[in-house]
């Protein structure tokens, strides 16, 4: 009688829709874990020299701990904690990141939270380059890594949860294919340098999940789904400016399930975005978005038209672009691809309308986010990865649904599966 009623509260718990986004936690519970433990791993990998996205020193510094746990240290994480622990820097105009208050703001938060149940702070003491010592709190450190393993689950459950609905038949080759996408979002170049880094670039890991999951044909969002997608995006944008480009696919599937009208009420979610310069003028500060003026993202355009260098600039930045791709993901990606559209030619004649609609938004989606990347006039592995993240899912998920037999397929995937993880690790 006891276990009856216990199953019946954890049923009435997750009825929709909180059953939807938790069933894959219950039934690939084995992948979450998977995922997350190899972050474990990740830590104990040697301090690597060629840190792909910047050639500065203070980009490339790592902290060594019990001579086997060694940390890399962004040249932004500095901000990202001392931020965390003083948010009226950003109205003192001492951080580059006022363009995304909201992230050190909710580490704050937590972290008031947490001292006040009685955690301590943990402050140490580091010695900078520039002889000047700074302290740093371990406990908005761990907030951060706190923020970082959440943003890793999401991901995985979206993941998990996308090949879930789409398991046509449950096989070896299917749960290899769900196994090498868990692979793919959890073991790549973002989480090897970013992971055990208070940073915001866990969500270019994210973003591309997210453009994943929206394309899916089952997705045509009600009204209350947009809404409350708006209001997250809006959030979003406060915390990680590149979630904007999201907004395109969702502007296209909102519009077919609800009308033009409510879906040009998108670009309600840029609203917070503009008031916070305002609000912060207010307060006595001076807004600088250090990605525009600094690294003069998209605004090279602009610079190159001014000296005329538009052609010569446009090569450099598609070159720049090319190489920062992560080579092995890239070559997989693309076994992958050439493979969906040889399955994609053979069964043409039987495809769905919605398929052919998952085809042409998956192909408009990747366009825009190359597109934007390419624009932004600033590369590295942790940009283009999740150009990468979201061509394989698309890839693996159409791979899925025909559903071969075969064990050659089986072990094409598993070699895929080892290749990826023997690079993650020895790199």
């Amino acid at each position: 009688m006891v276990t009856f009623k216990v199953k019946s509260r954890i049923k009435s718990i997750l009825k929709p829709p909180f059953q939807s986004i938790f069933g894959p936690l219950m039934k690939y519970w084995q992948f979450l874990i998977f995922g997350l433990a190899t972050q474990i791993v990740s830590i104990l990998h040697s301090p690597n020299k060629s840190i792909s996205d910047s050639n500065l020193a203070f980009c490339n510094y790592y902290i060594t701990k019990l001579q086997i746990f060694n940390v890399h240290i962004d040249c932004d994480a500095q901000y990202f904690l001392l931020d965390s622990q003083d948010p009226m820097r950003l109205i003192r105009d001492q951080t580059p990141l006022q363009d995304r208050p909201l992230y050190t703001l909710l580490a704050f938060l937590i972290s008031r939270l947490l001292n006040w149940i009685g955690f301590p702070s943990g402050p140490i003491t580091y010695l900078g380059e520039d002889g000047i010592p700074q302290t740093y709190n371990l406990l908005n450190y761990g907030i951060f890594i706190l923020l970082n393993t959440l943003v890793l689950i999401i991901s995985l459950v979206i993941v998990l949860k996308v090949f879930n609905q789409n398991r046509l038949v449950k096989s070896t080759l299917s749960t290899c294919i769900i196994l090498l996408a868990v692979v793919i979002t959890s073991q790549n170049p973002v989480t090897r340098e970013f992971f055990w880094t208070p940073h915001s670039q866990m969500f270019n890991i994210l973003i591309p999940v997210v453009l994943f999951y929206l394309i899916q044909p089952s997705f045509l969002p009600s009204k209350k789904q947009y809404y409350s997608i708006l209001i997250c995006v809006s959030v979003a944008l406060l915390m990680y400016p590149t979630f904007a480009i999201v907004l395109p696919i969702l502007l296209v599937k909102t519009w077919r399930s609800l009308g033009r009208i409510r879906a040009l009420t998108i670009f309600v979610v840029f609203i917070p975005k503009v008031l916070w310069p305002v609000i912060l003028k207010e307060l006595g500060g001076n807004y600088l978005d250090w990605p525009f003026v600094g690294h003069r993202r998209f605004i090279w355009i602009l610079d190159s038209i001014k000296d005329n260098t538009l052609v010569n600039d446009v090569q450099v930045h598609v070159l720049e672009f090319t190489y920062s791709l992560p080579v092995t993901w890239t070559i997989l990606c693309l076994i992958f691809l050439v493979i969906g559209i040889y399955q994609f030619k053979r069964l043409r004649s039987s495809l769905k309308t919605s398929e052919i609609k998952y085809f042409l938004d998956a192909t408009f989606v990747f366009l825009i986010y190359a597109l934007g990347l390419i624009l932004n006039g600033e590369y590295g592995a942790r940009f283009t990865t999740g150009l990468v993240i979201f061509l394989s899912l698309v890839v693996l998920s159409v791979f899925e649904k025909v559903n071969f037999q075969s064990k050659f397929w089986t072990a094409l995937v598993l070699v895929a599966i080892f290749t990826n993880s023997a690079f993650w690790l020895t790199n």
